[in-house]
This record gives C-alpha cells, sequence and structure tokens, in this order.
C-alpha cells in the first residue's frame, strides 16, 4: 500500500484509497450514480457500461441515484437503458428508495416512465 501512496503523491493524484475488494464490490457506474456524477455516468454508458449492474449487496446504480435524491442522474441512467423495475435482494426497486426519501420528482420521473 505505501507504493502505491507514493506512486499517488509522484503523480500529484488525489484519490480516496481503499481496499481491492472494495472496489471489486462496486462497479464504477455504481459508485458515479451514487455519488450524482451524472457526465460520469453518461460517459460510462456511451463506452458499454452496463447501467443494471449490480454491487455486492445487489442494488443498482439506479436504486442508489433514486435514493441518494440525484434527479439528473436517474434520468441519465434511465436514457441509457437502466431497469426501473429491478428489485434489491429485499425486494425493493428504484421507486421504493426514492418513496422512502421523499424525493418527489425521482418517483414522478420513475412512476411516469414508460
Amino acid at each position: 500500500m505505501s507504493r502505491i501512496k507514493h506512486l499517488l503523491a509522484a503523480a500529484a493524484i488525489s484519490v480516496p484509497l481503499f481496499s481491492l475488494a472494495q472496489a471489486a464490490a462496486v462497479p464504477p457506474i455504481v459508485s458515479a450514480a451514487s455519488l450524482g456524477k451524472t457526465a460520469t455516468v453518461t460517459s460510462l454508458i456511451a463506452k458499454g457500461a452496463d447501467p443494471d449492474v449490480r454491487q455486492a449487496d445487489g442494488r443498482t446504480a439506479l436504486m442508489l441515484a433514486a435514493d441518494a435524491g440525484h434527479f439528473e442522474t436517474v434520468r441519465a441512467l434511465m436514457v441509457g437503458g437502466a431497469s426501473r423495475d429491478l428489485k434489491d435482494p429485499s425486494g425493493r426497486t428504484a421507486f421504493d428508495y426514492a418513496f422512502e426519501k421523499k424525493h418527489t420528482d425521482i418517483i414522478a420521473l420513475l412512476r411516469d416512465a414508460s
């Protein structure tokens, strides 16, 4: 790990360090969606990322974006082909996550999507 820190410092790159297991458990599109990084999500989809890929706990990018209230990211995922009908292991959909947090704009977007 110290070699990685040294290489990052030498390159003047500032990124959070986390375990390889954690990195493997969270696909880049899921991570970007959870942070509301809409441009990154759009770019990843354009490059072939699966918008419905799940992280280790079974949640999708759409579920995490809906839970966090990232409206534009939710819209980008839906335009990119993300399914609003997928369920996490407890049976919740992206709509359920938005509903639990009272994100009314996202609730309407998910409800009205065809």
